[in-house]
C-alpha cells in the first residue's frame, strides 16, 4: 500500500515504530512536561514499536499523525517509511 491510496473519509490502523524515550518494558515515556536540563529518570532513547490509528496524513511530505491504542495519551509524527500492516478500522462502541 502507497500513502496516496489512503481515502478520505476512511479510518486506517496501522504498526509503527518512533524513536523517543522508552522505559526498561519498552514503553514510551512522556517529556510534555519535561523542563530543560531536566533527567527523565527510568528512561533512556530507543525505538518504541505499537499500533495506532491514522488521524492525519500529509501526503506531500510523506507523515502520517498516529494516534497511540496501546498507549493512551500519546500521538506521534510518523514517517510513512517508519509504518506497517496499514489496513482499514471500523470503529464500534
Amino acid at each position: 500500500m502507497d500513502i496516496s491510496e489512503l481515502r478520505s473519509g476512511e479510518s486506517y490502523g496501522c504498526r509503527f515504530r518512533v524513536q523517543t524515550f522508552i522505559d526498561a518494558d519498552s514503553k514510551p515515556r512522556s517529556t510534555k512536561n519535561l523542563q530543560p536540563g531536566e533527567v527523565l529518570k527510568d528512561a533512556k532513547p530507543g525505538e518504541y514499536c505499537g499500533f495506532g490509528a491514522i488521524s492525519k496524513r500529509d501526503r506531500d511530505r510523506q507523515l502520517l499523525e498516529i494516534v497511540d491504542l496501546e498507549n493512551p495519551g500519546f500521538t506521534w509524527t510518523v514517517s510513512w517509511a517508519d509504518v506497517w500492516d496499514v489496513d482499514t478500522i471500523e470503529w464500534t462502541d
